[in-house]
């Protein structure tokens, strides 16, 4: 029998005092959330508050139901005098930290802890930690396996204390307070202006495309930047997994090859710099400082290297692989990676499909996406996402012309489609017509290069990646902001709202 108690399961005081320390630091003395007992009116509300002096103002949200007020505390000990003082009210029904890292940015702590269970029979696990702390009651949220344990002021513990045992105790997949936050529209890397893909202002820096040919990125910042759980998984040379501005996002990866770099690229050609250039489009992270921000930042990256390169005689530098290798690779994504999103900038012209295994045979592969599709995400499906090629007016290039993967175009930052004379002055044509499902933008793209002199511009970044290579995590990292919002999503209905919302242009 497992016995839950918090001296016990959950002994982790030395963790929780360093966190705790940490985030102290961030305490914002001026702003204090209020939950109010159901039955109380507005203009109670005001008489209720005026008795204390420390409180200034106050303002009410109408979802989440909460009042935030605003405070004059002058340090920690009276706001969380403050704090106990408000609990005493038989009006109110909890009280809650907010915390700020700048004046721009605040986020408040929330009645709720959100807790993944590793397993649905986990949840007996619940029942005891609500008994033990007095938690109110245990709501099942959208998302599979999530639940939503809700105190109020007479808890054995506070929210923040709760997420932070219960995370640590590593009984469940994770746990954090559910707080309320200022949505951050634009970022703070220092090649933000040059992302045209993001927000297109037609600057000079941007190429003079057309205002607002672009994914409006920095609209669906508003609702998410990407949630931690949603997984990306890249599939191509192997991303550079030192690179500062992907660690943060980086899982432990895989090499289909057997090289067992675990999705590191082998760095003989500047072109094994193409996995890394696709993850920084996806989920370089934003925000830090440094670089520029991928469209779904705060998501995960799942580095597999599926293609090295080799220099072949008569063709030069060259990516090689295999039908064992691609399937291998789309297997162990979904099945062992837990990717939700799979972006594949890799694929054959026809007259190079006879040279796969078989020989001209590539059911293998087919087989491996359509298992992917089906019962990736617990059953719910993966999403890939493929390069439709760059040798138009050809069809899409297999396999991304297949029923269950989602062939990408590219698109220039004028809202044409990327052919010779569109404006961006390229000279090749994404390769377009039955099968292709979306295009997004593929010209002159900045994003992360191999680091030092790896890669292809002999910096950190590459600040002209072109093709549906680039196209391809863009649109596979907008498929990672829609399963943020909502990762109950099953792949046919996540792939019917980015199918149906995207804009007709060109």
């Amino acid at each position: 029998h497992i016995i839950l108690s918090l001296c016990l399961m959950l002994s982790t005081c030395s963790l929780e005092a360093q966190y705790r320390e940490s985030y102290q630091q961030y305490l914002d003395l001026e702003k204090i959330i209020i939950q109010f007992e159901p039955s109380v009116q507005a203009s109670a509300k005001d008489k209720i508050l005026a008795k204390y002096p420390t409180l200034k103002t106050w303002g009410t949200l109408t979802y989440p139901e909460v009042s935030i007020a605003i405070t004059n505390t002058q340090n920690a000990q009276e706001y969380y005098q403050l704090i106990e003082d408000l609990k005493q009210n038989g009006s109110i029904q909890y009280v809650g930290e907010y915390f700020k890292s700048d004046k721009d940015n605040h986020l408040g702590i929330l009645n709720q802890v959100l807790v993944e269970l590793k397993d649905a029979e986990d949840y007996h696990l619940l029942k005891i930690v609500a008994k033990e702390q007095k938690i109110t009651k245990i709501v099942p949220h959208r998302m599979n396996n999530l639940y939503e344990l809700h105190l109020d002021k007479n808890s054995s513990i506070s929210t923040i204390d709760l997420a932070i045992k219960l995370h640590q105790s590593k009984l469940f997949n994770y746990a954090e307070p559910n707080y309320l936050m200022n949505p951050i529209v634009t970022t703070i890397d220092p090649l933000y202006d040059r992302q045209w893909a993001i927000n297109n202002t037609g600057a000079t820096i941007q190429y003079s495309g057309t205002i607002d040919a672009d994914m409006d990125v920095d609209d669906a910042w508003t609702v998410t930047t990407g949630a931690p759980h949603v997984r990306i998984a890249i599939l191509d040379s192997g991303v550079d997994t030192l690179h500062p501005d992907l660690m943060p996002n980086l899982l432990p990866g895989y090499s289909a090859n057997g090289d067992n770099s675990k999705g590191y690229p082998s760095f003989n050609y500047n072109s094994d710099g193409h996995g890394t250039c696709c993850a920084g489009i996806i989920a370089a992270k934003g925000n830090n400082n440094i670089g520029i921000a991928g469209v779904a930042y705060d998501c995960k990256i799942v580095p597999i290297k599926v293609f090295v390169y080799q220099n072949i005689p008569g063709l030069g530098v060259t990516a090689y692989s295999t039908a064992a290798w691609m399937a291998d690779a789309i297997t162990w994504a979904w099945q062992t990676g837990q990717a939700d999103v799979v972006s594949n900038s890799w694929g054959l012209q026809d007259q190079f499909i006879p040279l796969l295994p078989g020989p001209g045979d590539t059911s293998t592969v087919n087989a491996a996406i359509i298992q992917a599709y089906a019962n990736g995400r617990n059953g719910k499906g993966s999403l890939l996402f493929f390069s439709s090629g760059n040798d138009g007016p050809d069809p899409p290039i297999w396999p991304s012309r297949e029923p269950a993967a989602i062939a990408i175009n590219a698109t220039s930052m004028c809202d044409e489609r990327k052919v010779n004379g569109s404006c961006d002055g390229e000279s090749w044509e994404g390769n377009w017509g039955a099968n292709l499902e979306l295009g997004a933008p593929g010209v002159k793209i900045i994003t992360t290069d191999a680091i030092g002199g790896n890669g292809y511009d002999g910096g950190d970044y590459e600040y002209t990646f072109n093709g549906t290579s680039a196209a391809c995590p863009n649109a596979a990292a907008v498929m990672g902001l829609i399963l943020s919002v909502d990762s109950s999503l099953t792949a046919e209905r996540a792939r019917a709202i980015i199918d149906t919302t995207a804009e007709r242009v060109g």
